[in-house]
């Protein structure tokens, strides 16, 4: 239920997303996993999008993703594999990414999730832009069925393709950084208000109460400095 619903997402996103930049296969790099791209927008280092061709000459059919690598409107991107709709008990069909496919960016970039030490914090950021805010709630959970206290960028990026995510937004100190939430490399950097409070929930805001980690008292981890793990995490 969960794949059909980002299924029937990105199709949305496909028909009605303003905001997407498509840009054409020109050249397949020697081993086969990067390539270079043409088109009329520009995509930013760090954004990860979707590898489209023609199956049969007619109907669209996803088989990569791809992560830039450079900016501008020609770029060069490294291939990965979309496993977004996979189902394990179905086989996978192996098509690579040729010249003249097309690459679609920023198909998400309406949804986004905040990570914040605080409510205060969280709700500063959630008035900044016009977004369609996913709850950190729903990552909190995902993490407390994984028994997760310190999320990693896999973390993120699977909480980001169930529910569709383009972007992550950090309170972090003074500055809001904007990443990519499959990469999780900064796009952008803005000033912020921060309430600089020591005090937080770990791993981040949420209403959900605190994540249960470890086994038999043993193996338990947090997030001890909201500020520093972040900053390392994204880079900055």
């Amino acid at each position: 239920m969960k794949k059909l619903i980002l299924a029937i997402l990105m199709l949305a996103s496909l028909v009605y997303a303003k905001e997407k930049v498509e840009m054409t296969i020109v050249s397949i790099d020697s081993d086969g996993m990067g390539a270079t791209l043409k088109g009329d927008g520009n995509v930013q280092k760090g954004v990860t999008g979707i590898v489209v061709t023609k199956l049969d000459g007619q109907r669209d059919i996803i088989v990569a993703a791809a992560r830039a690598v450079s900016s501008g409107n020609e770029i060069k991107v490294r291939f990965e594999m979309f496993d977004d709709l996979a189902q394990e008990a179905l086989p996978r069909a192996i098509i690579l990414p040729k010249v003249g496919d097309k690459a679609i960016f920023y198909l998400f970039d309406d949804r986004a999730t905040i990570i914040a030490k605080n409510q205060a914090d969280y709700q500063k950021v959630a008035v900044s832009d016009n977004k369609t805010w996913v709850h950190p709630d729903l990552f909190a959970a995902l993490l407390t069925k994984e028994r997760v206290g310190e999320p990693k960028a896999k973390h993120f990026a699977s909480f980001c393709k169930l529910y569709a995510v383009g972007a992550v937004y950090f309170a972090i100190k003074d500055k809001v950084y904007i990443a990519d939430c499959q990469s999780l490399e900064v796009l952008e950097e803005r000033a912020f208000a921060s309430e600089n409070s020591k005090d937080f929930e770990s791993p981040f805001f949420k209403r959900t109460g605190e994540i249960e980690t470890g086994y038999m008292g043993m193996m338990k981890e947090k997030v001890e400095d909201f500020d520093s793990y972040y900053s390392a995490l994204i880079g900055r």
